[in-house]
């Protein structure tokens, strides 16, 4: 049996992933046009962007705790970074989540089931998360306290890590989801069916970073689920360390799936595709006139809906 130091070299892996995905994510914002700058999603993309960075950097913070051959001037400034951590990461995922129900609402509106539908998921998450971080912060008073040498070993972490479990799951549905049903709503008024759509989304574009995010967040719950029936290990201890890797690869998948996938579908759909894609030239011009002007106000509706989103990169 390995020591639980060996959760270290794939911890530092996932942080180095992570910072790949939050530059690629910056570079996106600041090449972006002007014009779409004053949009609240691309404000909201930015906090959000914010938060995963302070989360990212104090992963490394921590884990440069048990690396580092210096002795550190503070008794208490390990159990101090990972409250720290606990509540960014709080932060980070309701600003995610927002981001989310945010563009959710302009092409489907409040009163939409899906809308309904993922805000529930969503809201699941977060009545797991937030019981789970509180225990969690309690478990690092106890070492604070002197109880404990690590948070992990304080048996209030037994239902926190079921709470976590639970809250990953419904996360990564809601991530996941949410992404699909915005180019689901985008791909049906564009004539795409279920089959073409999906061919579309998961060969063309987005369609592996979501089942990424997926996997990842279900890889998370069975490592809690794991650690609530046997304990911590350095294989389990890894999942502290994958929660920013997550939001990383979400905010970047966000801008991707909202302003790139977006555009090129459209404009694909406008120009008119090869013979062997989903909306082919022949679907196009076998249209009649009344379908094709429907289309086309779709497409000027469309591009008034999105008030920044699309239409400024």
């Amino acid at each position: 049996m390995r020591d639980l130091s060996a959760h270290m070299p794939p911890s530092l892996i996932f942080q180095g992933i992570a910072l790949a995905e939050l530059t690629a994510a910056l570079m996106f914002m600041v090449t972006s046009k002007r014009e779409s700058r004053k949009s609240a999603i691309f404000r909201l993309s930015c906090i959000a962007w914010v938060f995963v960075v302070v989360a990212t950097a104090l992963d490394i913070g921590i884990l440069d705790f048990f690396v580092s051959p210096y002795p550190l001037p503070e008794k208490f400034w390990h159990p101090k970074m990972v409250l720290a951590g606990f509540f960014v990461g709080v932060c980070a995922e309701l600003t995610m989540m927002a981001l989310l129900l945010v563009r959710l609402n302009i092409f489907y509106g409040i009163k939409s089931p899906v809308f309904w539908l993922l805000l529930l998921i969503g809201f699941a998450s977060v009545c797991f998360a937030i019981p789970g971080n509180y225990l969690a912060v309690l478990a690092n008073v106890d070492v604070f306290e002197g109880k404990y040498a690590f948070f992990t070993d304080s048996p209030r972490m037994t239902p926190a890590n079921a709470l976590f479990g639970a809250a990953r799951a419904c996360e990564g549905l809601f991530s996941a989801l949410s992404s699909m049903s915005f180019l689901w709503a985008i791909g049906k008024s564009l004539g795409f069916s279920k089959k073409g759509f999906l061919y579309e989304v998961m060969f063309n574009h987005d369609g592996v970073r979501f089942l990424v995010i997926l996997g990842l967040n279900i890889t998370i719950t069975t490592f809690a689920i794991t650690a609530y029936f046997r304990g911590y290990d350095y294989i389990t201890y890894c999942s502290w360390y994958m929660t920013t890797l997550i939001y990383a690869i979400e905010i970047r998948t966000f801008l991707i799936a909202s302003y790139v996938s977006t555009r090129d579908i459209i404009e694909k759909n406008r120009i008119g595709l090869t013979a062997t894609s989903p909306i082919s030239v022949s679907h196009i011009r076998s249209m009649s006139a009344s379908e094709e002007a429907k289309r086309t106000r779709f497409d000027i509706e469309l591009e008034e809906q999105r008030q920044g989103t699309v239409r400024y990169f």
